[in-house]
């Protein structure tokens, strides 16, 4: 096996890419780190040829690994059959929130009553969800576009200030303000469980935003069973399925296939050690 981790050129210079590299060796892995805007391609006598540092590439490798969405090395690479741990089309679909919605209603997964809709108005919305509900940008992520609704007024602003971004529109669930439920799944086991929490006043969860997280051990066998099957579904080899908490209920609320490792590291839970050992296992 050889393997390619390739990052978004911001992350060069970090720690977490070279701990994900050095994941890999220490399990015997031969893997090689690579930045995605490093990466250029030419096409000439209907072949395309690519290269990384302007150095033409020879050999590619078997399998590769991506931080981030990065389409134009996701796309080369899988079509000359390398094998992503997390294809392309399971990392799309998770980053659009209204198609892992429809996944998930069809799996009859419980979640909060859920909208959409280009030119739906704040009326129409609250005849449905209530005069307080949950506003997302539904391609976002780390808690960025995300809202709580309680007027008109501020529907508005939120519109004005933002008028590039597409929402849809979520049922508030008030006993789950700032905390929610992440379960984190490499191929077909849960590798842990976390309860995120905000450490102020904000509705949000995020890690990036704040807050903080413990292990959670009270995952019922049903949620656990759920979540691999939709992760199998999404075509995913490794990522979070989070959930709010509905009295007994826990309601689905995303998926997240570029899942954050310090909240699970800080709790003594290293993904990047689990993810180089799945593959090692099970896609060698």
């Amino acid at each position: 096996m050889k393997l390619w981790i390739i990052y978004a050129n911001k992350n060069k210079g970090q720690h977490y890419p070279k701990q994900m590299l050095k994941s890999a060796l220490d399990n015997k892995i031969d893997a090689e780190l690579y930045y995605a805007e490093y990466f250029s391609y030419q096409i000439e006598n209907n072949r395309t040829t690519l290269y990384y540092n302007n150095q033409k590439i020879t050999k590619l490798p078997s399998h590769a690994l991506a931080r981030g969405f990065e389409p134009n090395i996701r796309k080369y690479l899988e079509k000359n059959n390398v094998k992503f741990v997390n294809s392309l089309t399971g990392i799309m679909t998770t980053r659009d929130k209204l198609e892992t919605h429809y996944l998930a209603a069809q799996q009859k997964i419980a979640q909060p009553l859920t909208l959409y809709g280009e030119k739906l108005t704040y009326t129409q919305i609250a005849e449905k969800l209530g005069k307080t509900f949950i506003m997302k940008d539904r391609f976002g992520q780390k808690g960025h576009n995300v809202y709580l609704i309680k007027s008109a007024a501020q529907f508005k602003q939120v519109l004005q200030d933002t008028p590039e971004v597409k929402y849809i529109y979520q049922q508030y669930i008030e006993s789950s303000k700032g905390q929610d439920i992440r379960l984190c799944i490499a191929g077909d086991k849960v590798i842990g469980v976390l309860r995120r929490c905000a450490t102020n006043d904000d509705f949000r969860s995020n890690i990036s935003l704040g807050a903080t997280a413990t292990l959670y051990n009270k995952i019922p066998n049903k949620i656990i069973e759920q979540s691999l099957k939709l992760a199998k579904t999404l075509n995913l080899h490794f990522c979070s399925v989070d959930y709010l908490i509905d009295g007994n209920r826990y309601l689905f609320c995303e998926a997240n296939s570029n899942i954050g490792f310090g909240g699970f590291y800080e709790n003594g839970i290293d993904i990047r050690e689990k993810v180089m050992q799945y593959i090692k296992t099970q896609l060698a």
